[in-house]
């Protein structure tokens, strides 16, 4: 199941399947999509 924020579907394509964003880009991350869904998890949009 796709992740959504706001009924609009994402998609984040990596080309590198051995990259993991840092812990400070998570949290930047999810700090812009909390501001459109305050209930959204990290686990819904990354496979930690």
């Amino acid at each position: 199941m796709q992740p959504t924020l706001g009924g609009i579907q994402l998609v984040v394509f990596v080309l590198d399947s051995d990259y993991t964003p840092s812990t400070s880009t998570i949290k930047k991350i999810m700090k812009a999509i909390r501001e459109i869904q305050p209930e959204a998890r990290t686990e819904d949009f990354f496979d930690l």
